[in-house]
């Protein structure tokens, strides 16, 4: 189902070093756009999280995590928060 995604939580792997987890960037898409997701970003480094609270600017169906510059990534859990859009006019 479409939807806006305005929270991403980002879980780096115990036995990696939090510090070397690189600056990520979302890319959201739908049938008809595809676009860099704007997010602030805060770092948790004693629980090895990130946050990225992202403006919701598409109805997305699907999200990609990158992260430019990096040989390889990997993540141990990432929880996406987004809502749907509500009709308010009943």
């Amino acid at each position: 189902m479409p939807s806006f995604v305005y929270k991403i939580w980002v879980k780096n792997r115990q036995d990696c070093c939090f510090g070397e987890l690189p600056e990520l960037q979302i890319v959201l898409r739908n049938s008809k756009q595809t676009i860099n997701a704007s997010c602030k970003v805060y770092n948790w480094k004693a629980h090895q999280k990130r946050l990225m609270i992202c403006e919701p600017s598409i109805m997305a169906t699907n999200l990609t995590i990158f992260a430019s510059g990096a040989h390889n990534l990997t993540l141990c859990e990432v929880m996406v928060n987004a809502a749907g859009m509500y009709n308010c006019n009943k």
